[in-house]
């Protein structure tokens, strides 16, 4: 398997970034007083008064907690339900968020912003630079992953920098660790920066909490804070990677094992794989690697250390080509192995006041709101609609949770139930997808944010002939079998989806 066409034997899961909310940027703030708790849970803060670190254990209960300098920056609903999004710094006068810093310590480090690039201007990524559009503020801190840093399962190493004097314009690369390089883009204006120590940014320690038979990962933040965020994997003790399961009618998430794919040969011929796994020597190394790779399942060898091989131009075995920056170790692909079952749980929704609930996993029968698993589309749930939704501001900058799923014009207009392509507009969809009454039309703004343009109902399964209007502007019959479609209906005004209010709890 060479660099230019390699397959994932395992997915991740991506998150999306979360709303922002501004307090000024790099204005310190007055902490003094008592720390405040959040209502989301009863919480209640560490004493840190005395300079301690903090405890072993999670310092209060539900899903969060503030501490002396971060407050949870959260989504509050009509009715008091509350979700953490970010955190604040009121010493730095930041929101931040935790991720892993330069030596893989968790730390509070600064929010990434749309239409911003934090990398480097060439391909050896040894100047840093940051790169914004036209429509982008560039804040005074910000983040950037490190060269080399792997793409573990507990994420990715970053180095947070200060924003300096204007550079002109031109490319910057944020390093890739698939790559093993920076490729850049090119911006119409650029900065210089200079790297910020980490001891500048709020460090957190890990804590895994048992709960019955389920494990939980929680950071517990030197100042106080902390936050339940993820499950951890009993079979490989590390963070779960979390997947859906897809089946029909079954809203069960599992765990699936660490990310590995094929990538170089360990013999001149080409034909004996090997796997590489994310590890940059801060990574936490599973206690079980396996491989599932189609129908069966394969052990993973100890790492190799031998010469490397990759297919090259005309299909020839040609020795392998060193990355500039190296993030994986390689394994040889061992014997078959029986199939590892993994942890399963159930998506619900919280027994919440109100229309907006938020959701959650159930193990052992207990409800479970993590803010790690729960991102983005997961986050929130409409009773009403009996629908999961997601934040955006409406056109008068109102944050609503708007029905989900989100539909481009472009993935509406595609297809019709009648033969001149104007009258049955249908929505394509799975057949395992849950149903819904409602879509969010919307539209992708310059700077990666969302636009909402309406809201459309849905009359629900379409089983009948399926059109498409081709480049030429003729309504072609399709074949659409194995293939679900939606019909939809009129629109309802977009005040009809719930508010939320974004703000700093405590």
């Amino acid at each position: 398997m060479t660099r230019r066409t390699m397959g994932t034997g395992l997915l991740l899961l991506i998150a999306c970034g979360p709303e922002r909310i501004s307090h000024g940027d790099g204005e310190a703030s007055d902490t003094s007083g008592d720390p405040a708790g959040t209502d989301d849970g009863g919480t209640t803060n560490a004493d840190t008064s005395t300079g301690d670190a903090p405890p072993p254990t999670i310092p209060g209960e539900g899903p969060y907690g503030a501490g002396t300098r971060l407050k949870p920056v959260i989504e509050r609903t009509e009715d008091g339900v509350t979700q953490l999004v970010h955190w604040y710094d009121g010493e730095l006068g930041i929101d931040c968020e935790f991720v892993r810093d330069s030596v893989g310590t968790p730390r509070c480090l600064p929010l990434d912003v749309d239409g911003v690039t934090v990398g480097f201007t060439g391909e050896d990524c040894t100047e840093p630079a940051l790169g914004f559009e036209a429509c982008a503020a560039a804040p005074t801190r910000v983040r950037g992953l490190v060269p080399g840093a792997a793409d573990c399962t507990e994420g990715p190493r970053y180095q947070a920098y200060l924003r300096g004097a204007p550079i002109g314009s031109g490319d910057v690369g944020e390093f890739s660790a698939f790559r093993g390089q920076c490729n850049g883009d090119a911006y119409p204006e650029r900065h210089a920066l200079t790297p910020i120590d980490d001891d500048e940014f709020v460090a957190a320690a890990v804590v895994v909490e048992t709960r019955g038979s389920v494990q939980v990962r929680a950071l517990v933040a030197e100042d106080g804070a902390f936050v339940r965020e993820r499950l951890m994997d009993p079979r490989t003790a590390t963070v779960c990677v979390l997947g859906s399961s897809y089946v029909v009618g079954d809203d069960a998430l599992t765990c699936q094992l660490p990310s590995m794919m094929p990538r170089g040969f360990a013999d001149d011929a080409c034909s004996n794989s090997l796997l590489a796994i994310p590890d940059d020597g801060t990574c936490e190394q599973p206690t079980l690697q396996a491989f599932s790779g189609g129908e069966t399942w394969r052990a993973v060898g100890d790492a190799w250390e031998g010469p490397m091989f990759e297919r090259g131009t005309g299909d020839t075995c040609e020795p392998f080509v060193p990355f500039t920056f190296d993030t994986y170790s390689y394994h040889p692909i061992g014997e078959e192995i029986t199939p590892i079952e993994g942890p399963r749980f159930e998506r619900v929704v919280a027994d919440d006041p109100g229309r907006v609930r938020r959701r959650g996993i159930t193990g052992d029968g207990e409800v479970l709101v993590l803010p790690g698993t729960t991102r983005s589309g997961n986050r929130w749930f409409d009773a009403v609609l009996d629908q999961g939704c997601e934040p955006a501001t409406d056109d008068d900058g109102t944050l609503r949770c708007f029905p989900a799923p989100f539909v481009s014009p472009t993935e509406e207009l595609r297809f019709w139930g009648d033969a001149e392509c104007s009258e049955t507009p249908l929505l394509e969809g799975s057949a395992s997808d849950p149903g819904f009454t409602r879509i969010t039309r919307m539209e992708r703004e310059d700077c990666g944010g969302i636009r909402v343009e309406s809201l459309q109902n849905v009359v629900g399964p379409w089983d009948g002939s399926v059109y498409r209007l081709g480049e030429d502007g003729t309504c072609e019959l399709q074949d659409a079998e194995g293939d679900a479609f939606y019909q939809l209906g009129n629109y309802a005004q977009l005040d009809d989806a719930p508010v939320l209010e974004l703000a700093t709890d405590g």
